[in-house]
Parts: C-alpha cells; structure tokens; sequence
C-alpha cells in the first residue's frame, strides 16, 4: 500500500498529477484546504493538500506502462534503475506522510472572529463554517451585494408558502413559541392573508385559555375578519373542534405561549399536536432575542410535526446574527417574516435574498 500527499493551488491540476504518477487505480482518501492567511477556509489564496492511496501492484503496473509507452524494455538495467529511483522516492513520501500525519490536527482552528466584517461578528460558528466550505473567499469580497448573494445557497426558506393539503379535511397549521413572540397576532395576519387574499375557507382554534386577555384578542381578529372561532380548554376539545371545522381550507391553531425552558408545557404542547394529528408547527422566532437563547429555544421546541419557522419583530432589532445560530443547525425553512403590529399588512413571504440583506445590511450612510 502506497500513501502519498500532494500539495498545489488547483485541485484540478493535483488529481491530474495523482493520476500521472499513481495511476487511475489510485484512491483519495482526504483533501483540505491550507489557508495561507491564518484564516483557514475564508481566503481566496488557499493552497490544497490531497491524500491519495494505491495498491503496490497497481503503482508497479503504472510505472511499467509508463516505461512501456516509452519504449523502454523493463528488464534492461535502465529500466531497472529507474524503478529503484521511483521506489526511492515513494519510500521517501511515505516517511513524509507519517510526519504529517502526527502534525493535521483532528478539526480545522476557527475563522478568526477579529478578521469578519463587523456585521458578522455575532454569527454562529457552525454557520461560519458552512460558508468556508460553500464560499472560502468570502473574506476576499468587499461588495455587499456580492456578499448577500454568496449567503444565499446557505439561507434555508420556503417562499410563497401554501398550506400543504391532506387526504381529507383541512390543512392544519399550529403556531408555538415562547410567550411575547407574536403568536396571535401572526396568526391573525396568517388568517386575513389566506381568507381575504387568496379567498380560502379558514378556521382558528385557540387553546389560548390560561389568559382572559389572549382569549378577547383573538376572539376581536376573527370578529373583524369574519372568520368562525372556536375556544377549546383541552386537547380533546381541540380535537373536536378540528373535526367540525370538516369543510373548511385551512385551521390554524392558537397555542399557550411557553418558556422554551419549561419542559412539562412543552411536553403538553407536543400532546396537543399528538391529538390533532397531521398537522404543520410555526414556531415564531423572535429577532429580537440573544444568540444563545434563540438556539436553545429552537431546540427544545421540536415537535413530532413537520415544522417551519416564522421570524418576528424585524422591524425591533437592527442585528440578526441571531438567525445564524438557526441556520447553523437544524436548517428548519423560514416561511414568513413579520415587521409590525398591523394586521394584515406587516407580514412577507420569506425570501433568501430579503434574509442576506438582514445579515449582510447596506454600508452606512449608503441607501439601499
């Protein structure tokens, strides 16, 4: 077994190397980039290092044909000599591989943070990381557009959003998150977008109970957009509810904010999701909270259900490292953001390219 590392700046012009030398039998077992900036991965002169593997017999059967297409006779001494020339060298690189084996650390050092653009500064990690993989040059460019558009392959959305269909009765939606995040008014945005706009049949149900006050809001929306309400005080009512609401496009659901820390209301709300069955979760996300949480918060709010996000509160915060930490992970698509407290107007269909220029902001004083 014959172990070799090649080093150069084209990945291309390194396997047309390994082929040359090794042959077609040849296999790569590991390549990475060697940034030559102390910035691995974001550099737009980054060198390549490759190992490559191949059968002794194999190597011999290369360096044979290599001599036969020269009209070489492999039993002369010179043919001779240059197969222990070729020997010799691949002994020596297989001493080199050895010695750098023992220097390749298990993981790559991170992105130095100083070295970001400073709206960067606040991004996550393993999003970084993505994006040194995606685009290792991103610290090369320095047009913002330029910069948004090599974001947007890594922004997971899904744009005009249409409530998924069942094999019978309506499409369900539930929408779940932490208390102050903007669930009932998203849902009642949701609600005038589906029923005025697109002209669909649409019910709510509000298991909403612990509050009189979340109960009269959400009872005054439906009011206003003539839209038939029901209030259900356990899963087993909501579950009802669901059944009566047969004939109707869409049912979105009101849930009882929780604590993303709260495990037993939590546990509860994936109950509720048990009882109504097939269904789709919005987790409202707000912009507004810290990194750290919003991570965490994302996390302890799976549900059984197939779940998107809706991003809250743009229009409150004027930093959104926070939606890396999202993206960085479990990439659930954002379907909605919300910029407001109107109904039904402050509400848009999520877009990658509206999202980069939240993370990616125009320069100072320059206008968009």
């Amino acid at each position: 077994m014959r172990i070799r590392s090649f080093k150069g700046s084209s990945l291309e012009r390194i396997y047309g190397v390994i082929h040359d030398e090794l042959g077609p039998d040849a296999v790569i077992i590991n390549s990475r980039r060697r940034s030559r900036t102390g910035i691995p991965g974001f550099s737009g002169k980054d060198a390549y290092e490759v190992i490559a593997v191949v059968d002794d017999d194999a190597e011999s059967r290369h360096i044979a044909e290599i001599l036969a297409s020269a009209g070489a006779d492999a039993r002369n001494s010179d043919a001779s000599a240059q197969i222990v020339g070729l020997s010799r060298i691949c002994e020596a690189m297989r001493e080199e591989m050895r010695a750098i084996a023992g220097k390749i650390p298990a993981t790559l050092p991170p992105p130095v943070k100083d070295e970001l653009p400073s709206f960067a500064s606040d991004w996550y990690q393993p999003f970084l990381n993505k994006l040194a993989e995606n685009r290792h040059d991103f610290l090369a460019i320095s047009d913002r557009t330029a910069q948004r558009a090599a974001l947007r392959p890594l922004i997971p959305v899904e744009e005009n959003f249409v409530p998924p269909a069942r094999d019978a009765g309506p499409a369900v939606l539930a929408l779940i998150g932490p208390t102050g995040s903007g669930k009932t008014t998203t849902l009642a945005k949701l609600a005038a977008r589906w029923s005025l706009s697109a002209g669909m049949k649409v019910g709510i149900i509000t298991t909403d109970t612990y509050r009189v006050a979340a109960v009269d809001q959400i009872r005054e929306y439906a009011s206003l957009l003539g839209i038939e309400l029901k209030v259900a005080f356990s899963p087993a009512e909501a579950s009802r509810a669901l059944r009566s609401f047969a004939a109707k496009d869409v049912v979105l659901v009101d849930t009882v904010g929780r604590s993303h820390r709260d495990k037993t209301g939590i546990a509860a709300l994936r109950g509720l999701m048990y009882e109504l069955g097939d269904l789709t979760s919005f987790l409202v996300v707000p912009a507004t909270w810290d990194s750290g949480t919003v991570r965490e918060m994302v996390g302890n709010f799976a549900m059984p259900s197939a779940m998107r996000l809706v991003i809250s509160k743009i229009d409150e915060s004027r930093r959104f490292g926070m939606l890396t930490h999202v993206f960085g992970e479990k990439r659930h698509q954002v379907v909605f953001l919300t910029n407001g407290q109107r109904v039904p107007q402050d509400i848009v269909s999520a877009k990658a390219e509206n999202i980069a220029e939240l993370l990616v902001p125009a320069e100072e004083g320059v206008t968009k």
